[in-house]
């Protein structure tokens, strides 16, 4: 599952390709960043990550709003059937938050893909809430505080934010579940120089740098290709 800032360059380059007509490119943008709100422990993943979405649904969604949510739900599928399929996970060293590494190492080398004035202007498309937003029954006061994370996120780029601020909550229904979630959160925030290590180690690593590259420089050509399932889920979808 792709991270927050490699969402984003993956909406601007799909913007830039002329593929898809989009009207309101704030909505758009808010659309493909709001369905990880769901780590904000406020809805579920199920509500927020479409199953099977295509590039046809993307195209002929509804809403700006809609299509942005529909293409982080199609990246999210598209992006770990070819990390898989490049061993990309196998350049992560064994640790607890594999995946997680490998989602800051693609927002950290894609995250000057657009200049240092276009983040200024995303950044400044998360000051308010949009209409669709509230549409899910998700207070006011969160969905701002999922908005600051991003922003924060953005700001802290190319270097990784505290992530004790990161969250992970989760949507829970069992105290069990919401204790499993916290300590999860917990552990992520007492990894961070263990994590730090590895971003590190990953900077001269040029394979992984090419694999992350060849697919963002290329994200609509592997967006419009059928759905590939992976059997086995190699990482949780956190």
């Amino acid at each position: 599952m792709a991270g927050p800032v490699s969402h984003i360059i993956c909406a601007l380059t799909v913007l830039n390709s002329g593929n898809i007509q989009i009207q309101d490119k704030q909505a758009f943008i808010l659309g493909t960043s709001f369905p990880d709100i769901r780590y904000m422990g406020v809805i579920s993943r199920d509500q927020t990550h479409k199953k099977e979405v295509t590039w046809h649904d993307v195209q002929h969604a509804s809403s700006d709003f809609e299509a942005g949510m529909l293409l982080h739900a199609l990246l999210d599928q598209v992006r770990e059937a070819y990390v898989v399929e490049q061993g990309a996970y196998d350049h992560i060293p064994n640790t607890r938050f594999k995946a997680h590494c490998l989602k800051f190492f693609e927002d950290i080398t894609m995250w000057d893909t657009a200049k240092s004035a276009e983040w200024q202007t995303i950044i400044s498309y998360f000051d308010t809430v949009h209409p669709a937003e509230k549409q899910f029954g998700i207070p006011e006061e969160t969905i701002l505080q999922w908005h600051n994370f991003i922003q924060d996120y953005i700001r802290a780029m190319p270097n990784l934010p505290n992530l004790s601020q990161f969250p992970f909550y989760a949507y829970s229904t069992t105290i069990k579940d919401l204790i499993k979630r916290k300590a999860m959160q917990l552990a992520l925030a007492a990894s961070q120089p263990l994590i730090n290590y590895v971003m590190g180690s990953l900077a001269t690593d040029q394979e992984l740098h090419d694999i992350v590259h060849t697919f963002y420089d290329n994200v609509t050509y592997y967006l419009e290709l059928p759905i590939v399932k992976i059997d086995v889920a190699v990482q949780p979808a956190y």
